[in-house]
């Protein structure tokens, strides 16, 4: 361009650098992510699934030049870095429920970009674990036993447990047998407790005692009320009578009639 000025104007020559070149692409997907939320947290997370919808990814080494931008299921999203941590957070809270495929990019000071690093896959999960207990009997007699299954919707691994003596469950009316099985169903045998005219049994789990892998607090549950009655009943003879007593009274138990039909009262 030409610039027309008086003979009194100095001139001064501005230097331009062009710059088309874009950084070179990352060659790892964020190696971690900070975890801040629930029970299980960590500023060095690997796992594969988290109840931090906004995990703070760990995207780059120190002294940084070029700027970092976070893409979320390949779109670029609002993301704050943090040159000092290294980290870049989503600003907005992602939806439970879902896996991300994270990755990210860097721009430099002329804003060119990168391509895309390689992607971490990311689960976010704020959903409690729940139990489902159920029974294959609602009513119990003495000599009876029902078989009690706990139906987990998310595998509590070994963070759940019951011996036969003790663990997560708590009972009245009977005992419970130590669970079989793996993985989203367990079993136990629950036995009344002998000698109850009347009542019911109560199997229940308290909130919080287990945690899925997200670090999700599980919720409580209880088994369907279970009636029991395991006292057998008892007879005993108060009296009984002759259908023909010939004797000098009705009671006397004497008779000369040889076949007779005899009444009981009982309780």
């Amino acid at each position: 361009f030409c610039l027309s000025r008086g003979l009194g104007d100095v001139y001064k020559r501005q230097t331009l650098t062009r710059d088309l070149t874009p950084p070179n692409a990352p060659e790892e997907a964020p190696r971690s992510y900070v975890d801040n939320a629930g029970s299980i947290q960590s500023d060095r997370s690997t796992a594969s699934v988290t109840d931090d919808d906004t995990p703070a990814l760990m995207v780059v080494r120190t002294h940084l030049t070029d700027t970092p931008r976070l893409y979320i299921g390949g779109k670029q999203t609002a993301a704050v870095f943090d040159p000092e941590a290294g980290t870049l957070s989503p600003t907005g809270a992602l939806a439970a429920g879902a896996a991300y495929s994270f990755t990210y990019t860097l721009t430099d000071a002329a804003g060119n970009e990168s391509a895309a690093s390689p992607q971490r896959i990311i689960a976010i999960d704020t959903l409690a674990p729940a139990l489902t207990l159920s029974s294959d009997k609602g009513v119990l007699k003495a000599g009876e036993t029902a078989l009690i299954t706990f139906t987990f919707s998310e595998d509590p691994g070994s963070s759940f447990s019951w011996n036969g003596t003790s663990g997560d469950v708590q009972l009245s009316g009977g005992s419970l047998g130590p669970l079989s099985g793996s993985g989203l169903t367990r079993t136990a045998t629950f036995t009344p407790t002998p000698d109850l005219a009347s009542g019911s049994a109560s199997i229940t789990v308290a909130a919080g005692l287990y945690t899925d892998a997200a670090g999700n607090a599980s919720a409580a549950a209880s088994a369907p009320v279970i009636a029991l009655d395991t006292l057998a009943p008892s007879t005993k003879m108060s009296n009984f009578f002759l259908s023909e007593d010939t004797g000098s009274s009705e009671s006397d138990f004497y008779t000369r009639i040889a076949v007779q039909t005899l009444s009981l009262i009982h309780i």
